[in-house]
């Protein structure tokens, strides 16, 4: 559905003279990814809403993003099942908070980000083979990587100044979500160098 849509609003963007013929399959695929990046969101947003934790499904959806941007990580093989393990995570998420609620946790969250921390700093940015890296992008990736690990670390901070506890929590267990898409990434490479 997704790619006959993207299809289609390509197609109109060629019938209109927007862009010549030769870029209808990169306009197809920059309308795929917007469509299923909305997708993922409105249904983050969604179960958010409907688990009461709205807010915890932005500040989810802003960190998950914006890491995953720089630090690669396992990717699923289609866009439909991609959308469903997003979910997923989400749903980890929660039942993680969830569980960090009933006791002080800031000790635990503080060890989970230096945890993150340390993993980011050895495999992190990974590449996969559908997004591979060159030495240069992935230098750059990995400025980019810990400039934004670190502006998430100054808004939890922040956020634990103003008592608002669960959302630096949400920072934090995000953080750790896409440390093991990295890890898990990471392992798929090695296995996949090793054995096949």
């Amino acid at each position: 559905m997704i790619d006959k849509l993207s299809n289609d609003i390509a197609i109109i963007f060629f019938k209109n003279d927007i862009m010549g013929n030769e870029m209808i399959p990169i306009y197809k695929l920059g309308i795929e990814v917007i469509i299923s990046t909305f997708i993922t969101t409105m249904g983050i947003l969604v179960l958010g809403t409907l688990c009461r934790c709205f807010f915890e499904s932005l500040v989810f959806c802003l960190c998950f993003t914006t890491l995953r941007n720089y630090t690669g990580g396992y990717h699923s093989k289609t866009r439909v099942s991609c959308n469903l393990v997003t979910w997923c995570y989400f749903l980890l998420l929660i039942i993680i908070l969830d569980s960090m609620y009933s006791y002080s946790s800031k000790y635990v969250s503080i060890v989970l980000s230096i945890v993150v921390k340390i993993i980011f700093a050895f495999f992190a940015p990974v590449e996969n083979k559908n997004k591979p890296l060159s030495g240069n992008i992935k230098t750059k990736n990995r400025k980019y990587m810990f400039f934004v690990v670190f502006i998430w670390d100054i808004i939890a901070l922040i956020l634990y100044c103003c008592q608002y506890d669960m959302y630096m929590k949400c920072i934090y267990v995000t953080e750790a979500i896409v440390m093991g898409l990295v890890l898990l990434e990471r392992r798929k490479c090695l296995y996949e160098k090793r054995y096949l």
